[in-house]
């Protein structure tokens, strides 16, 4: 059961860093109480509900998994919905990737430039001192 909690602590995570969002389309999907017939509550607003009181009990071991379980029980209805949406916070770090790959790339360039540099200025310099080559080099070691 520890998955479960471990899914929901994740799903609350992915929530609060907008890595993902709940679409709006979730706030006019109802759930009926079986017994009398009346709306307990669209999904939108009962996934809330749920996970304010996950976090208010999720230090008591008594009622920890309880409230994980109903968390984890809405999250797959979201998922299956298709309610649930990548946020702009995922948007966000998928943009700051990009852009540090291409600084990493720009600094591998210079990096294998000035190595480049750095190799022909030892080739003269052992071209003058007569130095072996730097294969040489390897080989005495």
């Amino acid at each position: 059961m520890d998955y479960i909690i471990k899914q929901v602590e994740d799903f609350i995570r992915k929530l609060h860093d907008l890595d993902i969002i709940i679409d709006q389309r979730a706030d006019k999907i109802n759930y009926i109480n079986k017994d009398k017939g009346n709306s307990i509550g669209t999904l939108s607003n009962l996934l809330a509900v749920s996970i304010r009181n996950y976090e208010l009990n999720k230090n008591n071991p008594e009622t920890k998994l309880t409230c994980a379980k109903t968390v984890h029980d809405l999250m797959e209805k979201a998922y299956a919905n298709g309610v649930v949406k990548l946020g702009e916070g995922l948007i966000r770090k998928y943009e700051e990737c990009l852009r540090r790959r291409e600084e990493l790339e720009k600094e591998l360039e210079e990096l294998s430039s000035s190595h480049l540099d750095l190799q022909k200025q030892w080739d003269n310099l052992a071209n003058k001192l007569k130095l072996p080559k730097d294969d040489s080099l390897e080989d005495q070691r």
